[in-house]
């Protein structure tokens, strides 16, 4: 018989059909809505960043796809900090390669401590609700942070129907929106996508949380079959 897994965002087919390989019915469900978007002053500044020597972060797949966007076939020579995972695979989708990516790690929390920037402006291309961490990091290193937003999230509030063996929470702010008008079961396991997910999950009480090993959806997947089928 096959298990129901929910996961909080649209997936591809093939992920899909992997589940199913694997006995499990994968329910995607976007509990947040991205829209790229941005303004031509901010679409400017992003074309001047790109003809400059400098470090940039990326903390999102939509963050690539929206610079992508705006820079069409240009290329720049920044040196790129991100997030591994979806986000860090886009980055070499776009440039073909990896060699412009100085460090990534599984958030941003774990990514700061790992670098060394000698440069007094860092800057972040990203949406619309950024954690502080990078924030923090800058005014504890008496550097300036210049950003660009390129998208927005809202959070979708729907009731989700029916019940399932395994919730899988691709963000913090997906967590929240699900539990604005649902609940797991007692028996259900959550999955999180990283330590930042793991620690909204755990406010709401729940019994079991397990923390996916890589940062993208295939591998919170693979992490709940280990742990479902040992």
């Amino acid at each position: 018989m096959f298990k129901k897994v929910f996961i909080s965002k649209q997936v591809s087919k093939e992920i899909i059909e992997d589940a199913r390989q694997h006995g499990y019915l994968l329910y995607p469900h976007d509990m947040l809505h991205i829209d790229i978007q941005f303004t031509d002053e901010t679409a400017n500044q992003i074309r001047r960043w790109a003809q400059q020597d400098i470090d940039v972060f990326l903390s999102s797949q939509h963050a690539v796809k929206a610079v992508h966007k705006i820079l069409n076939n240009t290329i720049p020579s920044w040196r790129i900090y991100c997030i591994n995972g979806a986000t860090e695979k886009s980055i070499i989708e776009w440039l073909g390669h990896r060699g412009n990516i100085q460090a990534s790690a599984e958030n941003m929390r774990t990514l700061l401590p790992q670098i060394n920037i000698p440069a007094s402006t860092l800057y972040h291309i990203s949406g619309d609700f950024v954690r502080p961490d990078l924030d923090n990091y800058c005014t504890e290193h008496h550097k300036v942070l210049k950003r660009a937003v390129v998208y927005k999230s809202r959070q979708n509030t729907d009731v989700i129907k029916g019940t399932f063996d395994a919730y899988l929470f691709c963000s913090p702010r997906s967590v929240e929106a699900f539990m604005l008008h649902n609940r797991m079961g007692a028996e259900a396991i959550a999955v999180s996508i990283g330590p930042s997910t793991t620690e909204k999950l755990q406010e709401y009480s729940i019994k079991t949380i397990i923390e996916s090993q890589h940062p993208d959806e295939q591998a919170m997947l693979t992490t709940y079959y280990h742990y479902d089928q040992k």
